[in-house]
């Protein structure tokens, strides 16, 4: 093959690479909206730390949207919750934090949107009882295929009576969505978080590289 007809079959490749790509950019993912899949920008770059080593956990993971409760709830939607003064006692954000988020009998709290993919397995946080023992229920909503919101409970946390600061195992939502993901590679979900009881949140981590 001479140097110029190698040429022109690199120059025809790049060229149909460019068009491919140029007719994805034009083309709205199915489902989109709130908590639908993104077109083919990608999710946003996430700066990922590794919070849980002590517990035997090497899983890379990124803070939540506002997720140390050292701020307001700027972004949430809070049904009952509130900030209040004293942080999980393990300080894996931060040795300066100091606040979480109080969820009293029948409070909800529900995520800004976070975008997720095929890589995305579980979600992480710690809870603290104060009362009587409580259940913390995880739900997730998201659009589906159809374009139809919908949620579903991925992780029922069951916390002992006067219990303090405790890391929940991982949550894993992502057999929920795998039918989503596989067509659109991406979408944006919420997370919900509902007490039955006197409990505490804080610090809430999602793991974005599936690992063993």
């Amino acid at each position: 093959m001479t140097k110029r007809k190698a040429l022109s079959l690199r120059l025809a490749a790049v060229a149909s690479v460019a068009a491919l790509a140029a007719i994805g950019a034009g083309t709205a993912s199915a489902g989109g909206g709130k908590y639908g899949p993104l077109s083919t920008q990608g999710c946003p770059t996430y700066s990922t730390v590794q919070p849980f080593m002590p517990w035997a956990d090497l899983g890379n993971y990124f803070l939540g949207p506002a997720a140390d409760f050292e701020g307001s709830l700027t972004g949430w939607t809070n049904h009952g919750a509130k900030i209040v003064a004293g942080n999980e006692t393990y300080f894996v954000n931060s040795a300066t934090d100091s606040h979480s988020l109080s969820l009293p009998k029948n409070a909800s709290v529900v995520s800004p949107s976070i975008c997720v993919t095929l890589t995305t397995p579980d979600i992480r946080l710690f809870v603290k009882n104060t009362g009587a023992a409580a259940l913390l229920t995880i739900n997730m909503t998201y659009t589906s295929n159809a374009g139809k919101p919908s949620t579903v409970t991925v992780g029922k946390v069951s916390v002992p009576a006067k219990a303090d600061w405790t890391l929940t195992s991982p949550v894993f939502f992502l057999a929920n969505i795998q039918s989503i993901l596989s067509s659109n590679n991406q979408t944006w979900v919420t997370f919900t978080f509902v007490s039955n009881g006197a409990l505490q949140i804080d610090d809430f981590y999602v793991d974005p590289i599936k690992h063993a």
